[in-house]
């Protein structure tokens, strides 16, 4: 029976179930499935911190299924010991959206508005830093350095190519000096 689970051999109450939801009865325990320690479980959940670790499989089903963080708090996949992380929907024949629940390639980033830039970073630590991103308001794409803060090539939607300009007139269109060989 319930109570005969709930508080054991020794009749130890080591759980509570108010609501329809089953937790142990000191919330500062972990939760430990398929091990007696937290280093042999299978699933564990840490009481002090609230946080969970997994030994195998981590799987959900049904529609919608979500991981979110709560109060506009980061979400961090990994960490010192994580090794690559492979994003691989449909066994590699899906693809990726941010911004989007309707990704049209492997890779669709989508922004909600006009009034922010859409783009991709490319940081590395000697401060000699790359975006590649379509400007606020408009369709265009640029290349953009931080070794001087400019932008050092725009593609328009007109197809329009400018190298030191991001207004280019014409196919192709340069600001200083170019040199043509062959």
């Amino acid at each position: 029976t319930w109570a005969t689970c709930a508080t054991g051999a020794n009749g130890t109450n080591y759980w509570q179930l108010n609501n329809n939801i089953l937790a142990p009865y000191n919330t500062t325990l972990d939760l430990a499935i398929g091990g007696n320690a937290t280093s042999s479980a299978k699933f564990q959940v840490f009481g002090a911190s609230g946080n969970a670790t997994t030994s195998g499989n981590l799987t959900f089903s049904g529609t919608g299924s979500l991981i979110q963080s709560t109060a506009n708090q980061n979400l961090t996949f990994g960490g010192s010991t994580t090794g690559d992380i492979i994003l691989q929907p449909l066994n590699g024949s899906g693809n990726v959206g941010i911004g989007t629940a309707t990704p049209k390639a492997k890779l669709t980033m989508t922004r909600a508005d006009t009034t922010t830039e859409n783009g991709i970073y490319l940081q590395t630590s000697s401060a000699q830093d790359w975006k590649i991103y379509q400007p606020t308001g408009t369709s265009n794409l640029r290349f953009w350095t931080d070794f001087d803060s400019t932008d050092k090539l725009t593609l328009t939607t007109g197809g329009n190519i400018g190298i030191g300009t991001t207004s280019p007139t014409a196919l192709l269109d340069v600001n200083g000096t170019a040199s043509v060989s062959g």
